[in-house]
């Protein structure tokens, strides 16, 4: 997809521009670029909203600004002057008027001057104090808006175990108390007994033949087998036991 090249500026836009230029007066550039029809108030805001006649125009007050080395701070050194005039050194120690020439720098620019010319081919110099006032409330603007730029500071993020919604007091209000489970003492393991091993037939058919003493003793855990009936094991041997006189 191919991107629409722009239109070109009509050569009254192009004056607009140039006149412009001039004084930055968007009405009387207007009417010296020999716009009509409309007012020209409207007319100016129309072609200022031109995005192309906006380009054109920042481009080139950029490029004045840097051809004259006009810059922020150059702007904010002379209104300093303006603000903080002194009209004391206009005059010498004896309360005299210096000449221009003899001023300092930061005085003689400050100064509003101009002369007239009397029919007799006179020249008479006004000199003119600048507006202090003005040049002090546009000061003053400026450092509040740096001021407030100075003490602002982001908004700290809040950590997720301090943040409280609304509704959680709620919820809790309402949330069955939870009641804690009793804690269960552990049981001592039941002793491990060794195993009884297994006899055979054969030879518990040999013990019962040898006799009680052949027997080993019964197992008294449950889990334990005796080698034969506790009857018949004392019958044999009260058989075999001889008789007390």
């Amino acid at each position: 997809m191919t991107q629409a090249h722009a239109t070109p500026l009509t050569d009254k836009q192009e004056r607009f521009i140039y006149e412009y230029l001039l004084d930055q007066n968007a009405s009387a550039a207007v009417r010296r670029a020999g716009y009509s029809g409309r007012s020209a108030g409207a007319q100016a805001a129309e072609l200022m909203h031109h995005p192309q006649v906006r380009a054109r125009i920042r481009a080139e007050l950029a490029q004045m600004f840097a051809e004259l080395r006009v810059t922020a701070v150059r702007l904010l050194r002379q209104r300093t002057r303006v603000a903080f005039f002194d009209p004391g050194k206009l005059f010498d120690a004896e309360g005299k008027p210096l000449a221009l020439k003899d001023l300092d720098p930061d005085t003689r620019a400050a100064l509003v001057i101009h002369y007239d010319i009397n029919p007799k081919g006179g020249i008479t110099t006004r000199v003119r104090s600048p507006n202090c006032n003005a040049a002090l409330t546009a000061l003053e603007k400026g450092y509040a808006r740096m001021m407030d730029l100075s003490q602002w500071e982001p908004l700290q993020e809040v950590a997720e175990e301090e943040y409280v919604s609304m509704a959680e007091p709620e919820a809790a209000a309402l949330a069955e108390p939870e009641v804690a489970e009793p804690e269960v003492a552990a049981q001592p393991a039941a002793p491990v007994h060794a195993a009884t091993p297994a006899t055979t037939f054969s030879q518990r058919i040999a013990q019962w033949v040898a006799g009680p003493s052949a027997v080993p003793a019964a197992s008294n855990d449950a889990g334990g087998a005796a080698a034969l009936p506790a009857g018949r094991t004392a019958a044999r041997g009260e058989a075999k036991q001889p008789a007390l006189a």
